[in-house]
C-alpha cells in the first residue's frame, strides 16, 4: 500500500507536458496523461488525434466547445487536468510546482521560464462532423496565440467571417510546438461549433507553411495547413529531422503566422493572398503537392488545389498522409461531362443549390462551384468543353 501511494502521488509531477482541457476533447476522461502526451516518432495511426478515434463518441455526446464569430476565446491549457476548472486544484499556472519537469513542461527555457523560447500554438478547424471522417490535410489554422503556452487561461481570437458548422459541429483541434525539448509535436483533438455564424465564404484548404524566418516574402500566404512532423510517418514538413534548433516549427511569423484571428483563409480572400499560381484539378484527378521551396520565386504552391470546406456533393477518398517530399491526394468530385451534350451548344443551366457559389459567383477552384458548374476565369459558370 506504501509503494502505492508514493506512486500515485508522484504520477502528477511525471504529466510534464501540456493539452487542452475541454470536456468535448478526445480523452477527458482518460488516465490524464495521453491526452497531454507529447507525439514523436510514432505511426500516425498513433499520433493522430493521439490514436484515440475510439473514444469520439464520448467527445461527440459533450457540448461543443463554442467559437463565437468575431470574438474572443479562453481555453484551459495544463499539465495536469487537477489544475483546470475541471479539476481539484484549480491554479492560473499552466504546470505549477517548482520541480524541474514542472518549469520544463512549458518547453521554454531550461530549469527556468524564458519567454523568447515561447513558439506558440494554434487552433484548427476541419467543416465535418465527425472524427473519424477527418484527414489531416481537412485542419486549417483558424486562429493563433503567439504567446503560447504562458499561462493556463489561454485566449484565442475568432475570425468574424467563420461559416457555420454542418449540423451545429465541427471537428478542431490544438496544436502547439515547444522550442526547449526533443523534435516532438502536440495536438488535442476536441468538437466544437461556430455560434453566430454570418459568414457565407468557405474555409479554404490550407497550404503547408514553411520557414521564413530569413526571408519573409518567401512565407505561404493565406490559409495553411497545421504543422505534422518528428514522427515516423504521416508529416507534412520537409527535413524536419535536419533543422536546427532555432528553425523548428512554430505558431508565430518565423512560419507565417500572424497573432490573433487569421482573416485571410475564407473563398476568394484566400485565392487573392496566394503569392504562386494555383492549378485546379479536374475529376478524379491527383493533386501533387510538393514540398514548400525555400523562396517564393521557385514555384510557391505550384500543383496545390484550393478547394472549400463547406459541405457539397462529392466523395473524399481516405488516402494514406506519406511523409514524403511529394504528398498526393487523391478527390472525386461530382463527374463533368467531357462533350457537350448536344454538340455546338451549351449545357443548359442547373438549378443552383449551393448560395454563393453559383453561376456568376466568385471562385478559385471547380470545388468552390455548385454542382457541374466550373470555375472559369475566377467566376462559376457553365463548363467548357474540347472539341
Amino acid at each position: 500500500m506504501n509503494s502505492l501511494t508514493i506512486l500515485l502521488a508522484a504520477l502528477p509531477v511525471a504529466f510534464g507536458h501540456i493539452g487542452l482541457w475541454h470536456p468535448a476533447a478526445l480523452d477527458f476522461n482518460g488516465d490524464g496523461y495521453s491526452l497531454v502526451e507529447p507525439l514523436y516518432e510514432m505511426s500516425e495511426a498513433q499520433w493522430w488525434f493521439h490514436g484515440n478515434l475510439d473514444k469520439a463518441s464520448e467527445a461527440l455526446a459533450a457540448e461543443p466547445l463554442d467559437l463565437p464569430a468575431g470574438k474572443s476565446i479562453n481555453v484551459e491549457l495544463s499539465c495536469r487536468k487537477e489544475n483546470t476548472s475541471y479539476g481539484s486544484s484549480p491554479t492560473s499556472n499552466p504546470c505549477p510546482g517548482t520541480d524541474e519537469i514542472s518549469i520544463n513542461s512549458l518547453h521554454s527555457g531550461e530549469g527556468r521560464f524564458d519567454a523568447s523560447e515561447i513558439s506558440g500554438c494554434g487552433l484548427a478547424i476541419a467543416y465535418k462532423s465527425d472524427f473519424a471522417s477527418v484527414q489531416p490535410a481537412d485542419f486549417t489554422v483558424f486562429s493563433v496565440n503567439t504567446d503560447c503556452v504562458r499561462t493556463r487561461d489561454t485566449s484565442f481570437d475568432i475570425p468574424a467571417a467563420m461559416p457555420a458548422c454542418p449540423d451545429g459541429k465541427c471537428i478542431c483541434a490544438w496544436f502547439w510546438q515547444g522550442k526547449n525539448s526533443q523534435n516532438e509535436m502536440y495536438m488535442t483533438g476536441f468538437a466544437c461549433n461556430v455560434s453566430g455564424a454570418t459568414g457565407t465564404k468557405a474555409v479554404a484548404k490550407g497550404k503547408v507553411p514553411v520557414n521564413c524566418a530569413a526571408d519573409t516574402q518567401s512565407c505561404v500566404a493565406g490559409p495553411k495547413q497545421p504543422m505534422y512532423w518528428a514522427n515516423a510517418e504521416g508529416g507534412n514538413v520537409a527535413n524536419w529531422d535536419s533543422m536546427a534548433y532555432e528553425s523548428k516549427p512554430s505558431y508565430n511569423d518565423a512560419w507565417g503566422f500572424k497573432n490573433g484571428a487569421q482573416d485571410d483563409i475564407f473563398g476568394t480572400d484566400a485565392a487573392e493572398a496566394k503569392t504562386g499560381s494555383t492549378t485546379s484539378a479536374k475529376a478524379s484527378s491527383a493533386v501533387t503537392t510538393p514540398a514548400p521551396s525555400a523562396t517564393a520565386s521557385e514555384g510557391e504552391g505550384e500543383g496545390e488545389q484550393m478547394v472549400s470546406a463547406l459541405p457539397i456533393s462529392e466523395s473524399v477518398p481516405s488516402p494514406s498522409f506519406v511523409a514524403t517530399t511529394l504528398i498526393t491526394r487523391t478527390r472525386t468530385k461530382i463527374s463533368r461531362p467531357t462533350q457537350p451534350p448536344s454538340a455546338g451548344r451549351q449545357a443548359a443551366a442547373p438549378s443552383c443549390e449551393w448560395v454563393g457559389h453559383c453561376e456568376g459567383d466568385v471562385c478559385a477552384a471547380h470545388e468552390d462551384c455548385d454542382g457541374d458548374l466550373a470555375c472559369n476565369g475566377g467566376t462559376c459558370g457553365q463548363p467548357t468543353y474540347d472539341e
